[in-house]
């Protein structure tokens, strides 16, 4: 089939899980001087304290909510029924403790604003519910005016919320390793949500808009919409961080990209244009590749067959080499012997290794960039590639 539309509407994941990896917290230093303490808020103290911005869930998690009506209605219906609710995990900010970092319970977070807001308008059509079925069809007013069904919204707003707080940490990698230990058996989540809630400046939202808006990007992931997990403005933050700081690239994926957030935020005001152009470039990258190699694109070769899941170092490499228009028109005129070459390249030894290798190893990503760069030398006779991609 001619077109890439092949892939729409299966579950395209990543070959390399990086949020997967289990070496965030083999440093055990990291974790001195951290202290947990418990409370028991009431649903409304936690919505009182979202809304005055000291819990952050707007506007950093208004793009990846996981669950679906259905699932915040049924806790919802817990609440108002007295079952027990699982404790949320919040992180108090190191420059102000009284603000917090939402490492688990997003969802939950979410179902309570959902229900602030139904409380706020008043006009919600409550659905049927599994306990609470004679409440279908009635609004909150309706409900709150009726002396016996208003008791269950009044348990709801009552109803204890145990909250466990970390404080006293002096390095975020501990909060990446409480974080993923805590959802390794949920949802998976990238840790880009968490990078947002750590990081946000007018350069994460920017960066939220472009990979919202980016249809190349959605292209490349095989989804329709922006991505719940995040994935999609993660990998342009990786296509911006080796794109603008590769040299300086240490084997640590998420440091580096803690690192580009924070200077692109500090320096926004004069290096808003450079990502701006380097978004475009993204974007135009990523339809090249996509007329070069087809439907495959960002999936690997095995020598018989492509896996159809997205590989992130390919995304690296293949984005890197196309966002210059010198090598992408060298690439356009080069297609056929392209297509061949990196089939033989994804089965060398060595680039099938350093492709299927985490970004913890530093040779692997210098491996794969410099192996992808002679690859495309000895097909353009382009000089200095690598340079070109990275410089």
């Amino acid at each position: 089939m001619a077109t890439d539309d092949i892939y729409e509407d299966i579950d395209i994941e990543d070959e390399i899980d990086e949020d997967s990896e289990e070496d965030l917290g083999s440093d055990e230093t990291i974790f001195k001087n951290i202290t947990t303490y418990t409370v028991d808020w009431s649903v409304t103290t936690v919505i009182e304290r979202m809304e005055r911005g000291a819990i952050d869930v707007e506007p950093t998690y208004q793009r990846n909510p996981v669950w679906n009506k259905a699932k915040t209605w049924r806790f919802l219906e817990s609440l108002m029924v007295g079952i027990p609710v699982p404790q949320l995990v919040l992180a108090a900010k190191k420059e102000a403790r009284s603000k917090f970092v939402v490492l688990d319970g997003k969802q939950r977070l979410l179902a309570l604003k959902f229900a602030a807001d139904i409380q706020k308008e008043g006009n919600q059509k409550f659905p049927k519910l599994e306990i609470l079925p004679e409440l279908q069809g009635k609004t909150l007013k309706q409900i709150r005016e009726d002396e016996k069904l208003g008791e269950h919204w009044e348990s709801l707003l009552v109803q204890p919320i145990r909250t466990v707080v970390v404080q006293g940490y002096s390095d975020e990698r501990a909060l990446h390793a409480i974080f993923h230990r805590l959802n390794q058996n949920s949802v998976s989540l990238s840790s880009h949500e968490l990078r947002r809630a750590l990081h946000m400046n007018k350069f994460m939202l920017w960066l939220d808009k472009f990979s919202a808006s980016s249809e190349a990007l959605k292209r490349a992931r095989r989804i329709k919409q922006p991505d719940f997990r995040m994935r999609d403005a993660e990998m342009a933050l990786r296509h911006f961080a080796f794109s603008r700081n590769y040299s300086n690239y240490q084997g640590d994926l998420r440091k580096f990209l803690d690192e580009e957030a924070k200077w692109a935020g500090k320096n926004w005001g004069h290096a808003q244009p450079m990502y701006e152009q380097m978004g475009q470039n993204l974007d135009t990258a990523i339809d090249a590749a996509f007329e070069i190699f087809g439907p495959t694109t960002f999936f690997r070769y095995t020598g018989d067959k492509y896996l159809p899941r997205f590989n992130s170092p390919l995304f690296d490499v293949v984005t890197a080499s196309l966002r210059n228009e010198d090598m992408r028109q060298a690439c356009f005129a080069n297609k056929e012997a392209l297509q061949g070459a990196v089939r033989e390249l994804s089965v060398d030894r060595d680039f099938s290794q350093y492709i299927i290798s985490t970004t913890k190893s530093q040779d692997a990503v210098q491996g794969r960039f410099l192996l992808w760069a002679k690859m495309l030398e000895r097909v353009t006779g382009q000089s200095e590639v690598l340079t070109k991609m990275v410089g």
